[in-house]
């Protein structure tokens, strides 16, 4: 369905993932996607990753294929939430989810009763029709045992079942390229060398 985006190929300099279309400090919210329907009230993941250097023809040519897959924004990748210091827990849902939910029930696995959920952790749920999708805990509403429910967004994007595997460890999120100026094609120096930048956004109506 989709490619992993090659951060080992093009290592990056700065990273900024954001979610966006909710409104943080009284201001006006700014809707980027077409498909509204799908984001109304929890907002979407965006994406910046800049700095990776192009230094060989090698290099220079796997970027032209990415570009050419991102097909103006129709190909899909799975872009990395990255992490500092990478979760290393398991845990899975407690109970079905429905489609546009704000809250989650997590059941914690590995680490028993050693770790909990926090606010701002991030998790993804790799759905079977719209893919790999990162939710970010914006707080605990109530804690059972081994079980934490918290309020997320951005809001569910497809219905799981009981027992869905959650994932802390390295979530992944369903984006297209946004470039509507062309500036993820590279500017070359007169050595052939280059720094690029590229944009994400969340994809839909995949």
């Amino acid at each position: 369905m989709a490619d992993a985006w090659p951060l080992s190929s093009f290592p990056i300099g700065f990273y900024r993932p954001r979610i966006v279309g909710t409104v943080f400090d009284g201001g006006p919210t700014i809707f980027r996607p077409g498909q509204l329907a799908r984001v109304d009230g929890g907002g979407w993941w965006e994406m910046e990753l800049d700095g990776s250097k192009i230094t060989t023809q090698a290099q220079r040519q796997e970027w032209n294929a990415l570009m050419l897959d991102a097909e103006q924004g129709v190909g899909l990748f799975e872009v990395p939430y990255l992490q500092e210091t990478p979760e290393i827990h398991t845990a899975r849902s407690q109970g079905a989810v429905a489609l546009g939910a704000t809250t989650v029930a997590i059941q914690r696995l590995s680490g028993g009763g050693g770790w909990s959920i926090g606010r701002g952790m991030v998790f993804e749920v790799d759905h079977p029709t719209v893919g790999k999708r990162a939710y970010m805990v914006k707080r605990q509403i109530s804690n059972v045992g081994s079980v934490d429910t918290c309020e997320v967004r951005p809001t569910v994007r497809e219905a799981f079942a009981d027992d869905t595997p959650l994932n802390f460890i390295n979530p992944h999120i369903l984006m297209r390229i946004d470039d509507r100026e062309g500036d993820a094609w590279p500017r070359f120096d007169g050595t052939w060398g280059a720094e690029t930048s590229v944009r994400f956004v969340e994809a839909f109506g995949v």
